[in-house]
């Protein structure tokens, strides 16, 4: 206050920033990047270095520690109804994604050209060209894209595969020459990154199915 700064305090919030009763204003937007410095102080009255969110920078001083405790069926009821309405979803989601690729599959495999098994799905249809899996002038989705056709053969398809926006399939048309040069530079590194996003997309796939078949949901954070 002596140097002419605003003093807020906030309420109660986890280490993701979530709010029982959510504060308004800068300091709502920017919580979620700062909730896990408080966490780094050693208890009541520690504070923290300058800290950057977006384009204003911030001094937490830790007041109080909340310890965990069991959440009411109340105060559960929203994260409850938000798990199911994602988990509703989600199910929805893969069961459209399966029939309608299996569709396109059989209709691929009985002849008819991709894009007119894909329009007959409605699915959307985007060629690439010269893309080069963990290629330093590949865009990353186009990375993703081309990562997928590795194991494949010219004209063949891949199965369904994740991705952050939804899924997608990849048939080859035919794979260009290799730069052997470029491959023996960075052989390790392009089998490391892609070991690295099947793993987490295995991981995640996995955790989601598991949670789903236990019924489990996670429990809040500590308050802080």
């Amino acid at each position: 206050e002596k140097a002419g700064k605003p003093v807020q305090k906030i309420a109660p919030f986890d280490r993701t920033g979530l709010q029982e009763t959510p504060d308004t204003g800068a300091i709502a937007s920017a919580l979620p990047e700062l909730a896990p410095y408080a966490f780094q102080l050693a208890g009541p009255g520690g504070t923290t270095d300058v800290i950057q969110a977006g384009d204003a920078f911030y001094i937490l001083h830790l007041t109080a520690v909340n310890p965990a405790r069991q959440l009411t069926l109340e105060e559960s009821r929203g994260r409850i109804e938000a798990q199911l309405r994602a988990n509703k979803a989600e199910q929805a989601f893969a069961t459209s994604a399966n029939s309608a690729f299996n569709a396109f599959k059989a209709a691929i495999d009985g002849g008819k050209p991709f894009a007119e098994a894909a329009a007959a799905q409605n699915l959307e249809v985007l060629k690439i060209s010269n893309a080069i899996p963990a290629g330093k002038d590949t865009k990353p989705e186009d990375q993703m894209l081309a990562a997928g056709t590795l194991l494949l053969k010219d004209g063949e398809l891949s199965g369904l595969e994740r991705a952050p926006w939804g899924a997608f399939a990849i048939q080859l048309e035919s794979r260009g020459p290799i730069d052997t040069k470029e491959l023996e530079g960075r052989e390790s590194e392009i089998r490391e990154g892609l070991l690295a996003n099947k793993r987490d997309v295995l991981f995640a796939e996995w955790l989601r199915s598991r949670r789903e078949q236990a019924g489990i949901t996670v429990p809040a954070a500590n308050q802080g």
